[in-house]
């Protein structure tokens, strides 16, 4: 799981200095980090509700 979180974590840093190259347009930028943004809070929400359900049915085994 850690393992998961940190790559997430390095293709943000690798797209956050893709998105500072002067050859992208500001607004392409923007839509990029903002897409990038919501994507990892998706992910995020997905892996919390994982480890709930794999707490949940331990607590139940």
């Amino acid at each position: 799981m850690m393992e998961q979180r940190w790559r997430q974590f390095d293709l943000m840093v690798l797209a956050a200095e893709a998105i500072r190259h002067p050859q992208f347009d500001p607004i392409v930028c923007s839509e990029v980090t903002s897409l990038l943004k919501l994507l990892l809070k998706e992910c995020c929400a997905v892996a919390a509700k994982v480890q709930e359900a794999d707490d949940d049915e331990q607590d139940h085994a």
